[in-house]
């Protein structure tokens, strides 16, 4: 788990706890352990005090550090897995308490019951597990998923629509011949007495009735939230809803357009692959049992992040999601979208995102995982800003240089008030439209002329993209 000492220097975190010795209540280091086992496991390091500073333990470290081990073995049930090791640093003696995720989850302990007992580590905090939280805790210990129960109250039968609608979907993608047997072999029904019952996979995947699965679309002007330019939420089926996030981004990102012997291609600043997978891996990856909590898509000046709720699942870590690992929270929506070629292979979608950000000149996207939440960062190309031209800017930009086309002549004062729009504004948009290329000034500032140039590669019609 990295350099020891390095780790005590930055402090508590998600998976590193410190503590000066065993004289405090032995209950605070025993909910330490249950939180890290329900979790991606984690270090009680004993012989740190509060300001990091390494103190080392009185007397024989090995003593604490089995003391320690025992009372975490004899507290909790099921039994944490924990093992302890004596370590030297800066001549004083820590005892280490290292416990691995658990395969056995929800831990708790044994004086209370699981939902009064059961905790879990939110970046450097242990907190009593919510009713979502535990819920999701107890589908991972029976190995099950939220997408493959049942959803009750509903009878279907090989000739209901919702089945026949699925049926055509997927034999269109191309996976061959989809019938009612088919779906059931994928899990997305099982046959019952009366007829087929659908799991909320099936749901999701059709219509839909689950309020808290949906997708939250915003672009911000800047680097915070201060100030919305647009933003939107997208229900429907899960596919319907990456269609429209990814739509929603590519709309307001720059690009440009590269012209072949055949075929034009749009160029945009992110690239349209990485866009539509970071959404799909929310959508596929995110936890359906919380449901006080939907992906959120956000664009901001210098980044693209993607956040859904649930940490990275089963105690994998953000370095094993993003070399290429993979466990899938919802098996049955993962297969749906494998089968309908929505998705390649198990692991592969964060690997080409990288990939292509790379291969565009972007930065490596970064991945964080608080416990909580995931978040993907895709940052932006540097040095943009207002020479990029935005999809969502161009119908009025379009307008404005068409009054040019009609008016070389045209005065700034006669655009404001023909746009609607103040002076500065139109100041702004000929800036951009210079420099992206539209646009330049032929002659003197009062004598000359507006040229247009309308074979551009610098800007995309609004409707180049799916």
């Amino acid at each position: 788990m990295g350099d020891l000492k390095d780790d005590i220097r930055r402090g508590e975190s998600q998976t590193l706890e410190l503590k000066r010795d065993l004289s405090d209540n032995p209950l605070k280091y025993v909910r330490t352990a249950v939180a890290f086992a329900n979790g991606r496991g984690g270090r009680i390091v004993l012989g740190v005090d509060d300001s990091h500073e390494i103190v080392g333990l009185e007397g024989d470290p090995w003593r604490v550090a089995d003391v320690a081990v025992d009372t975490i073995m004899n507290r909790c049930e099921p039994q944490v897995p924990v093992e302890s090791y004596v370590v030297t640093v800066d001549g004083k003696n820590l005892a280490v308490l290292e416990v691995s995720p658990g395969q056995n989850r929800p831990y708790h302990l044994k004086s209370s019951g699981i939902g009064n007992s059961t905790y879990v580590r939110i970046s450097a905090t242990t907190r009593l597990a919510d009713e979502e939280r535990l819920r999701d805790l107890m589908l991972e210990g029976r190995r099950a998923s939220y997408d493959a129960l049942d959803h009750t109250g509903i009878i279907l039968d090989s000739g209901s629509p919702e089945i026949i609608s699925m049926c055509s979907y997927l034999s269109g993608r191309g996976s061959g011949r989809f019938d009612a047997t088919r779906l059931a072999n994928m899990g997305l029904i099982r046959e019952g007495h009366e007829g087929y019952i659908p799991t909320r996979a099936f749901m999701m995947l059709s219509t839909n009735p689950f309020p808290h699965a949906m997708v939250q679309c915003a672009r911000f002007r800047g680097q915070d939230r201060m100030v919305f330019l647009d933003r939107k939420e997208y229900g429907g089926n899960l596919m319907e809803q990456v269609e429209a996030a990814t739509g929603f981004i590519l709309n307001y990102l720059p690009c440009r357009a590269e012209i072949g012997a055949v075929y034009r291609k749009d160029i945009f600043e992110i690239p349209q692959e990485a866009v539509r997978e970071a959404v799909t891996n929310a959508v596929l990856h995110r936890s359906y049992s919380i449901e006080s909590g939907n992906v959120r898509v956000a664009l901001y000046d210098d980044r693209l992040e993607v956040t859904s709720p649930g940490g990275i699942p089963f105690g994998m870590t953000v370095d094993e999601a993003m070399s290429g690992r993979s466990r899938p929270r919802n098996s049955v929506i993962s297969r749906f979208f494998r089968e309908a070629g929505l998705v390649e292979g198990w692991g592969s979608g964060l690997g080409r995102i990288v990939t292509a950000c790379r291969e565009a000149g972007l930065p490596d996207p970064a991945m964080s995982d608080d416990g909580d939440e995931v978040r993907l960062t895709i940052f932006r190309s540097e040095g943009e800003g207002e020479t990029s031209i935005d999809q969502g800017d161009m119908e009025e930009l379009d307008e404005m240089l068409e009054m040019m086309v009609s008016c070389p002549d045209i005065r700034i004062d006669s655009l404001s008030e023909s746009l609607g729009v103040s002076k500065a504004t139109v100041n702004r948009m000929i800036s951009r439209a210079k420099s992206a290329g539209l646009l330049r000034r032929v002659g003197s500032r009062k004598t000359g002329r507006w040229a247009v140039d309308r074979t551009s590669t610098h800007g995309c019609d609004s409707t180049s993209h799916p």
